[in-house]
């Protein structure tokens, strides 16, 4: 299946039985907008329930520093290797701000590192060769420049994530907003995400 907007809302349409005409993003017909709704929503749930590796990225941190800005994409640290030093050190993150306190006031041999908000602090600095962050981005769209987009909202922008799993979650949303049986939808769903995630790893 192509990844276009487009193409998933008339796949959608196909599998509900939608019947509203031009079958495009660009139709500001209720249904439509309601299945574009939903897409969204779908997609936003395969964004936060795994790694995918199209949404990986890689920022270098400046040799020396006690705060970095995060990426204005960032969504989340990598599971592996969220952040480490050019000597291959992973650093270790503070789970609440009073222990990085703690942690930075007592000179810890080990660098601490705590988020708040758009901004990384490091309980010392992160050595002259600098750091690297590793995150997955929150842009799990582009519009068809290759810009990226947290949300689909025109007929042409494509997906970064697997489409036929935004059609599933979004159908499964769609029959229940109506009030239909989902369930076996539901288990699709989750049968299409862990067959696309071991595809996405190469298992």
């Amino acid at each position: 299946m192509s990844t276009t907007a487009d193409d998933i809302l008339q796949e959608i349409m196909r599998c509900t039985g939608v019947d509203e005409t031009p079958e495009t993003l660009s139709n500001t017909n209720k249904d439509i907008q309601q299945i574009l709704n939903f897409m969204n929503q779908a997609g936003a749930e395969i964004l936060s329930r795994a790694e995918w590796s199209k949404l990986l990225k890689e920022q270098d941190i400046a040799a020396n520093a006690t705060e970095h800005t995060l990426p204005s994409d960032f969504h989340r640290l990598a599971e592996q290797g969220g952040l480490i030093d050019k000597k291959n050190r992973v650093l270790r993150r503070a789970k609440s701000f009073a222990l990085f306190s703690m942690v930075k006031n007592n000179k810890s041999a080990v660098n601490y590192f705590f988020i708040d908000g758009s901004k990384i602090m490091f309980s010392s600095k992160v050595g002259f060769l600098g750091a690297s962050v590793k995150y997955v981005s929150e842009n799990w769209c582009q519009d068809h420049d290759g810009a990226g987009k947290t949300k689909i909202s025109l007929p042409n922008d494509h997906v970064l994530l697997p489409a036929y799993a935004i059609v599933v979650g979004a159908i499964s949303r769609w029959r229940r907003n109506i009030g239909l049986e989902n369930s076996d939808y539901n288990a699709e769903f989750e049968s299409v995400l862990d067959r696309e995630f071991k595809s996405d790893r190469g298992v």
